[in-house]
């Protein structure tokens, strides 16, 4: 009688290692498949913002090529009557930024030219 109680707990616990791994390896496939989805959106997100920023680069230099073509046509001013009249001055507010960009723009297309 003991002997025939030892082999059925054995055998539970038999049956209850096969529950428990084929619950492990499901969960496994479960693991990798959500991995695989996470690793494909990683990439396609990585590849969309390469594209955007690829394009917002050449927009840049679009707008900076517009922006210096539009600056040489203006005629110069010769006298400012008013603080709005007068021509930009490097260092002062907007003005200053909007003058460095430019002068970084043309930078870089002098030295990727060369």
């Amino acid at each position: 009688k003991k002997n025939e109680r030892k082999d059925q707990v054995i055998s539970e616990l038999r049956e209850s290692g096969r529950l428990l791994e084929d619950q492990l390896r499901l969960m496994d496939e479960k693991y990798m498949e959500l991995r695989s989805k996470l690793d494909w959106t990683r990439t396609q997100t990585e590849r969309i913002v390469k594209k955007k920023e690829e394009e917002t680069r050449q927009l840049r230099i679009k707008f900076s090529m517009i922006t210096d073509q539009s600056t040489v046509i203006k005629k110069p001013r010769t006298k400012a009557t008013t603080r709005n009249d007068r021509a930009p001055v490097m260092g002062e507010g907007r003005n200053s930024v909007i003058e460095l960009k430019k002068t970084l723009a043309a930078s870089k297309r002098v030295h990727s030219n060369r």
